[in-house]
């Protein structure tokens, strides 16, 4: 455990049983035990029901000298919400567990938000089939609903607002609406053209 965190990882998880999540729990989870920049930290914030599942993703977790969490909450931005309560990193960002990482996405990030000042740092992904043309596809984000995803930002913890807008039933839109709040409100942020991430 690193005392002065610069990024805070926040996964998101589910599973109705452990072999639903491991494969790509891991390797969300490796792809951030391998970042080049080695002062973040990882919370693992848990939503699944069933006791031995939760106890499984638990030990996969703790191997990893990673921070696991029983949240069982009804959506992912519930629960990260409740992640970001216990983060102490500068900045937050929102992995889903379907979702790896490149090794310089950290010190990217983290580098851009210092060289602009910026308080939110974004960059373009590969973004799953179902959500495109029937194929993976590179998408360009904004800093707007229905433009960016949770995985692919990172912001200053000071300036995280929660998901206002958060549903029980977990609509998909609660990340760009918090997104387009801050920066209507005047917030800094800075773009990264890169694709660092791929969110499955």
């Amino acid at each position: 455990m690193i005392a002065k965190p610069k990024i805070s990882f926040i996964v998101s998880t589910y599973a109705e049983n452990s072999s639903d999540v491991e494969n790509k729990l891991l390797c969300c989870l490796y792809s951030l035990a391998n970042q080049s920049l080695k002062e973040i930290e990882v919370i693992v914030t848990d939503n699944s029901s069933l006791m031995i599942t939760r106890d499984s993703i638990r030990q996969m977790v703790y191997r990893l000298n990673m921070q696991h969490v029983n949240t069982v909450m009804s959506s992912c931005y519930h629960s990260a919400e409740y992640g970001a309560g216990i983060a102490t990193g500068e900045y937050l960002c929102f992995p889903s567990d379907d979702s790896y990482y490149v090794p310089t996405f950290a010190e990217t990030m983290y580098k851009a938000g210092k060289l602009h000042n910026a308080d939110l740092v974004y960059c373009d992904i590969v973004y799953d089939s179902r959500c495109g043309q029937g194929r993976y596809e590179r998408q360009h984000v904004l800093p707007t609903t229905g433009s960016i995803d949770k995985t692919g930002f990172i912001l200053k913890r000071d300036k995280f607002i929660g998901f206002p807008t958060k549903t029980e039933d977990g609509r998909c839109n609660a990340d760009g609406e918090m997104i387009s709040i801050l920066v209507n409100s005047g917030i800094s942020h800075a773009h990264i053209p890169d694709v660092l991430l791929v969110h499955n």
